[in-house]
């Protein structure tokens, strides 16, 4: 799966430093996610994903990090792939 330059927002980025498990947790989720393990999606949101591997459409995986939700999504065309808090959407 192409997911082109990985990057993360302010918020999951500072967490990641001050916070050893979620760091941990957000690269387990990572890799869950190019493995085509979506996450916490509906069934229809998973085959949707399935399909934009092979149109490039955007790709969304969510995951629990404990009690901390994050998102990791590939943008249309899959250049950069974002990894963020639901919130910071």
């Amino acid at each position: 799966m192409k997911t082109g330059q990985t990057v993360m927002t302010r918020g999951i980025a500072n967490r990641v430093a001050n916070d050893e498990v979620f760091a941990k947790g957000v690269t387990a989720a990572m890799t869950l996610y190019l493995m085509h393990e979506w996450g916490n999606l509906s069934e229809e949101d998973k085959q949707l994903n399935e399909e934009a591997l092979l149109t490039k459409d955007r790709i969304m995986g969510a995951y629990e990090i404990g009690s901390d939700k994050i998102w990791i999504i590939t943008d249309p065309g899959h250049e950069v792939t974002t990894i963020l808090f639901p919130d910071e959407y």
